[in-house]
């Protein structure tokens, strides 16, 4: 939590937690039907593969949706707010926005095979009766990937340099440190994908490994499932939980439909699957709430 040797009153007075634009690009493998989650508004009647949920790299920038700060990016409001916004931090210099957060999803096809040099989170939000995920090491594609079977609530940490590729009828949030680089390595013959990822000025080394399976979800009220130097993200399955500033925190609805209040204001921001809020690290306690059970993932980015 910041300092009061650097707390000002005027930013603190300014603070609010805000929901972020989404970014949602078409792809030939995604798909137009309705999710049963209810995609954001601005994926409607596209056919849409990714939807980037909250993001600082690629050519990208996500953007206060709405209030007083509709149109600010992480990075202008850190230049007004600071580590009001991130936290206090080794580095103040790197992005408010240390990761990316996204939404990819299949159709009928899988998506394209990817190495990266970073380690990515999955997890698994819809899954067919035929869904699976699937990952090789330094064989030709495809013939050395190896398939596996997945259901919703399923995660997956993927060291660097694996190749994994989302199979078909899927729709997974994926996490990415800012500035990774990203390679496709097999795209099933499709014609060239104008709006993929660049084309890394390095290559990317290819390991031989696998997928590692995330820890088994419990029932308690909160449920770390990853930690590393970058976040830690936790599913929460409650109708209300409280925190306190000390990172900047990101949080995902994943199912059902909620609000989120902070203590002394009227104002709330509305909490819904396909799009992500931004809550600084020198906020007041918050609270979230629903009439029904609502889950979210809650990044505290560092």
């Amino acid at each position: 939590m910041p300092s009061s040797n650097f707390v000002d009153p005027d930013i603190l007075a300014k603070l609010t937690p805000m929901a972020l634009a989404p970014i949602t690009l078409e792809k030939s493998w995604g798909i137009k039907a309705h999710a049963s989650w209810n995609f954001p508004s601005q994926a409607d009647a596209l056919k849409w593969g990714e939807i980037w949920l909250a993001c600082e790299d690629f050519g990208m920038e996500t953007k206060v949706a709405s209030g007083p700060f509709a149109g600010h990016t992480p990075a202008r409001l850190k230049e007004n707010w600071g580590p009001h916004l991130t936290g206090l931090r080794a580095k103040p210099e790197i992005p408010s926005l240390t990761i990316s957060i996204r939404l990819e999803r299949t159709g009928a096809e899988p998506g394209p095979a990817r190495a990266i040099n970073g380690e990515e989170l999955w997890y698994v939000l819809e899954a067919g009766a035929e869904s699976w995920v699937g990952s090789s090491g330094p064989g030709p594609w495809p013939k050395s990937m190896a398939k596996t079977q997945v259901e919703p609530g399923d995660g997956f940490i993927i060291p660097a340099g694996l190749v994994r590729c989302q199979g078909p009828k899927l729709t997974i949030l994926k996490v990415l440190p800012t500035g990774s680089l990203v390679k496709t390595v097999h795209d099933w013959n499709r014609p060239p994908d104008l709006w993929d990822f660049t084309p890394p000025p390095r290559d990317v080394e290819i390991i031989d490994g696998e997928m590692i399976p995330l820890k088994p979800v419990t029932e308690r009220r909160d449920h770390v499932l990853h930690e590393c130097d970058l976040y830690d993200v936790s599913l929460l399955k409650t109708a209300f939980a409280t925190g306190k500033g000390e990172s900047l925190s990101v949080i995902c609805p994943i199912k059902g439909r909620g609000r989120l209040q902070t203590a002394g204001k009227k104002e709330s921001v509305r909490l819904h699957p396909g799009q992500a809020v931004m809550v600084p690290a020198a906020q007041g306690r918050w609270s979230i709430e629903s009439g029904t059970l609502v889950a979210y993932l809650h990044f505290h980015i560092y």
